[in-house]
């Protein structure tokens, strides 16, 4: 998905990176004012407390009317590194923020044999490397690099097979390319730059369930969405259906001519103003330079 966008850049589309050092930076309102004058769709890359203060300062510097996108990307499954991104959202963000979270945790079941394979490579990782897991806590990541392990082995012993060479390194990544592997039921893909293809869902926030539900699934080897059956993404705004234009409403500058009568509405009632404040000036100096007089 990452990738697509990446390529993305060369087609038009513009990006901007925005670095979030310390607690200082959540509360800084020139970078959300740049944030707004610039940006649409804001991609989320940290852990799940940090996407929760930020967006309850999003909140505050007013970018809560539905006009701006936020997406939060989970890497992977981790409660402990990236945190549990359900949690206390439900107070401030079910109906004032369109925030939403791609990530490859699409469902709470899993196959039997990544399960128990999960609690072997957990196991193995206390006993071996005095590892802390938490209770429910399943070791994601190791999964994936013994997959990918088990991937390099099959393709090696197939090569073998084939009477391959197998020190031509530019012959064995051919053979890795745009293909579909087979490992302990389960379907490997890669592209033809030996990208592993991973599907990955949207999901959008339910304040009724109090947690994030998948409302698009994302299909990394045809690289399409489809819809998950009755549900849709709330987009969470009061002034209109769907999802947020390409601009805001008053434009990024907020100089769209559509607003330029309440800003000259605004500038009259500020010329009037300064007027009258002088008029009060002036009557009372006159006041008072006739009391000097006499």
């Amino acid at each position: 998905m990452l990738k697509r966008i990446h390529v993305d850049l060369y087609t038009g589309l513009r990006m901007s990176f925005f670095y979030l050092s310390n607690d200082e930076d959540l509360n800084n309102a020139v970078l959300f004012d740049r944030i707004q004058k610039t940006c649409r769709v804001i991609l989320l890359l940290m852990p799940a407390q940090t996407v929760r203060r930020f967006m309850a300062s999003a909140s505050k510097q007013g970018l809560n009317g539905g006009e701006y996108v936020f997406i939060a990307v989970e890497p992977f499954e981790n409660e402990r590194r990236y945190g549990s991104i359900d949690q206390s959202f439900s107070d401030h963000l079910g109906s004032q923020q369109t925030l939403l979270q791609l990530t490859p945790n699409c469902t709470s079941e899993k196959p039997a044999v990544d399960l128990r394979l999960m609690d072997v490579l957990k196991n193995e990782s206390v006993v071996k490397y005095d590892a802390v897991f938490w209770p429910s806590e399943k070791p994601h990541i190791a999964l994936s690099v013994y997959h990918s392990v088990l991937a390099v082995g099959y393709v090696l012993n197939e090569s073998f097979h084939a009477a391959m060479n197998l020190s031509d390194g530019r012959a064995l990544a051919s053979v890795f390319a745009d293909r579909d592997i087979a490992l302990d039921g389960m379907i490997l893909r890669t592209d033809h730059g030996n990208t592993l293809l991973v599907d990955f869902c949207v999901k959008d926030f339910n304040p009724e369930k109090g947690c994030f539900m998948p409302v698009l699934q994302y299909d990394g080897a045809r690289g399409i969405f489809t819809a998950v059956a009755g549900r849709k993404i709330d987009w969470h705004r009061s002034l209109a259906d769907g999802a947020p234009p390409n601009e805001p409403f008053c434009g990024f500058l907020g100089n769209n001519p559509r607003c330029q009568g309440g800003r000259v509405s605004n500038l009259i009632s500020t010329v009037l103003g300064v007027l009258v404040a002088l008029f009060v000036i002036g009557v009372l100096a006159g006041i008072a330079m006739h009391r000097i007089t006499r």
